[in-house]
């Protein structure tokens, strides 16, 4: 019968409503809200509630923390380096995107600011290679990126643009700004995953096993039958394990 209800798949609610108009037990509201969460179907078209915004802990000094990007525009490559601390930002035309190139006007930022303690940057190929994890390991900065296919985990800084303003204010603007974002995206916290919990990834649409947290904020080890790799926490979607449902 639980079944026959929630055989087109609506969510609890609807469910429910359904079955006040034919059926009635005791506890049929928990036996059908287990029905619903745990329908294989339902899971994996599930919309992941967004985490709440954890705002980056500001500096100690001006650009120990720095982040890093390629991006462009009427055709043209251009690298941004921004201090985390000041918000000011240098902004370098890149003639080609060959490593030598990019990498050394990177170098050129370093020469005139010191070289930072952490880089935060995403995962496009530029910052992955081996020239730049080299570069990294030289130059004795750590190197951190966000989570794969999912480039927002990391929090661009092309905000506050006074840095007088923003030293005056930066734990009201910070706090304002964290409130405005969960309002606006109605962000939840998730529960942690534990280790060899069974999760699908709706963006590769595959079934997997945690196998832990990763040195990377938010960052979860995810290994499925054919894959092995990170996946941030908004993109894992806890299920039963086969035969639980």
């Amino acid at each position: 019968m639980l079944m026959k209800i929630h055989e087109v798949h609506m969510g609890i609610v609807k469910c429910r409503h359904r079955a006040q108009d034919s059926v009635w037990w005791p506890s049929i509201t928990t036996d059908l809200n287990r029905i619903v969460e745990n329908c294989q179907q339902c899971l994996q078209m599930r919309v992941q509630w967004a985490k709440p915004l954890q705002p980056i802990t500001l500096p100690s000094r001006p650009w120990a923390f720095e982040g890093m990007d390629i991006f462009e525009a009427a055709g043209v490559h251009y690298l941004v380096v921004q201090d985390y601390f000041s918000r000011f930002f240098e902004l370098v035309r890149l003639k080609n995107l060959t490593p030598e190139g990019w990498v050394l006007q990177a170098k050129n930022i370093f020469a005139r600011h010191g070289i930072p303690e952490t880089v935060r940057s995403d995962n496009r190929t530029q910052f992955t290679a081996q020239e730049f994890q080299h570069f990294a390991k030289d130059y004795g900065f750590d190197h951190i990126t966000s989570t794969p296919k999912f480039p927002q985990s990391w929090e661009p800084q092309w905000r506050w643009p006074y840095l007088q303003m923003f030293l005056r204010n930066v734990d009201r603007i910070k706090e304002r700004s964290r409130r405005n974002y969960n309002a606006q995206h109605g962000a939840r916290t998730l529960v942690h995953l534990q280790p060899r919990t069974r999760v699908w990834a709706p963006n590769i649409h595959k079934y997997g096993k945690v196998l832990g947290l990763t040195d990377h904020p938010l960052s979860y080890m995810v290994e499925t039958s054919t894959w092995r790799g990170r996946r941030n926490r908004r993109q894992l979607v806890a299920v039963p394990e086969e035969g639980q449902a």
